[in-house]
């Protein structure tokens, strides 16, 4: 299975975020399922504003990245992933919406926080 059908939110209670497989059930509930390291199921009520996906692309530091990460594009700046047209991406410099492709890692993206725990990262990059 690959990695881009992983979902990340964070946890009702606790504030804690979970990654694994999503389920939103009939009544409004969204839930992260997945396995612990010893191989039992865990199911977390998550917050659904919270919810991303996996892009299946990598930072620099071969971290995973999720919709909703902020990254530090060297020659763009502090950029929101969104998921946008049918593929990932963010507003690159001057240009709109781009998608990513797996070569804009080369130009040293990292992952730097997200818009839920760090939104004063977008406001600090901007010139």
């Amino acid at each position: 299975m690959t990695d881009r059908y992983l979902f990340r939110g964070k946890r009702i209670n606790g504030g804690k975020w979970v990654i694994g497989h999503l389920a939103i059930w009939y009544d409004g509930r969204s839930e992260i399922w997945g396995y612990e390291n010893n191989n039992e199921l865990y199911r977390f009520i998550i917050d659904p504003a919270t919810i991303g996906q996996c892009s299946g692309l990598r930072d620099k530091n071969g971290k995973m990245i999720y919709e909703s990460d902020i990254v530090d594009i060297h020659e763009c700046g502090r950029i929101p992933v969104v998921f946008k047209s049918g593929c990932f991406g963010g507003e690159q410099c001057d240009m709109g919406f781009a998608p990513f492709l797996d070569s804009i890692w080369g130009c040293g993206g990292e992952i730097i926080g997200n818009i839920y725990d760090n939104p004063e990262l977008l406001s600090e990059g901007a010139e």
